[in-house]
């Protein structure tokens, strides 16, 4: 219809964004353009600030959840369709050119081990020249007995995009069979400002260490486990459904320093009846585009014996840093299981992964 209308009111007020603590972040909260962690009112579009709102990413009910410790959450009823998510809106005005840190805690309430289904994310920005996509994450596969499962991504923001008029996180789901009610904790974008120091990965399982994001590499699921006996943190490879599916992580290349040696190590065990070794293998995509890649080789560790978790192994190698990979734009290392006697698809573990410049005169245990 054509017909004349009618407006009124129209105002701009000074509104302030909620005070949310988190009840459990692997990572700190400081530097922040979204944090969600259910404690806060759920705001719906144009009721809240950029940064603060979080609605549902398409139909059914987004409300807060709380579990019998007191932890808040956002749960999502009443999906229809399997990609039905969370959405929310970055605030631009604080944002600026550099590395961010995305964390999402996720959960899937069905009660059927052989459904996985895996979340993924996706960055939309609104310039003059209108709208771009891409997406950002894909985050480990989960189901119902997982329970809680942590998706970390380091995203860089460009000038474009920093200068965007909106800025909009869509977690989508994959699988169409997927219309269970799921649960989100602990959404945030924060400024990534990685520690001072020459070690490249510092991968505990903490989740506190300075890390880029770590995750499955190929099938299965990554999360964090703790010793019962001496709270050591490490992380657990779940749902490998072929022998060499292992974990992948990415190293920060713009702190490599051409000619110099990098010790790399891990430690790693397996659940598997049978015995099985590991290597390094790394990928980085060069300055003029072209990908190298090269495999480190573990020693090979004594048989196993007896059920799992077996003894933890120990796997050190060294790297010079030639020219191509000293200007890499992009590295990805990723841990992989040889599948020495046929293959096996246990579960497995790795804790401490660390890369130490053994050529910058510090002296590293």
């Amino acid at each position: 219809q054509t017909a004349d209308a009618d407006y009124d009111e129209l105002t701009f007020i000074e509104i302030s964004s909620p005070t949310a603590s988190p009840t459990r972040s692997p990572i700190g909260f400081d530097g922040n353009a979204i944090m969600g962690d259910g404690t806060a009112t759920v705001y719906h579009n144009g009721s809240a600030p950029p940064g603060s709102e979080f609605i549902k990413y398409n139909g059914g009910s987004l409300t807060i959840g709380q579990e019998t410790n007191g932890n808040k959450y956002f749960r999502h009823t009443g999906r229809t369709d399997y990609w039905w998510g969370l959405k929310s809106y970055v605030d631009t005005q604080n944002l600026a050119v550099g590395k961010y840190r995305f964390n999402i805690d996720y959960r899937m309430n069905n009660n059927d081990d052989t459904q996985w289904d895996y979340v993924l994310g996706q960055l939309s920005w609104l310039t003059g020249n209108g709208w771009n996509h891409k997406h950002f994450v894909w985050c480990p596969k989960t189901t119902g007995s997982v329970g809680w499962m942590n998706c970390q991504q380091i995203v860089e923001i460009d000038d474009v995009q920093a200068r965007s008029q909106i800025m909009e996180i869509k977690m989508a789901w994959r699988e169409d069979w997927n219309l269970y009610d799921n649960d989100y904790d602990n959404v945030m974008f924060e400024e990534y400002n990685p520690i001072a120091t020459d070690n490249l990965v510092l991968g505990d399982g903490s989740g506190n260490d300075g890390i880029a994001g770590f995750s499955a590499y190929n099938e299965g699921s990554v999360l964090i486990n703790q010793e019962p006996g001496d709270g050591n943190n490490y992380f657990h490879n779940i749902h490998r459904t072929l022998s060499w599916h292992g974990m992948k992580t990415y190293v920060d290349t713009s702190r490599f320093v051409e000619g110099n040696t990098y010790k790399i190590s891990w430690k790693y065990r397996t659940y598997s009846m049978t015995s099985d070794t590991m290597r390094t293998q790394l990928s980085w995509k060069e300055s003029g585009g072209s990908w190298g890649h090269v495999n480190l080789y573990c020693p090979d560790p004594s048989s196993y014996a007896g059920a799992g978790p077996h003894t933890w192994q120990y796997c050190e190698n060294t790297l010079m840093m030639d020219s191509g990979r000293a200007s890499s734009v992009e590295m990805e290392m990723k841990l992989i299981w040889n599948g020495d006697e046929g293959g096996q698809t246990a579960d497995a573990d790795y804790d401490d992964l660390l890369w130490v410049c053994v050529d910058c005169g510090q002296s590293f245990s």
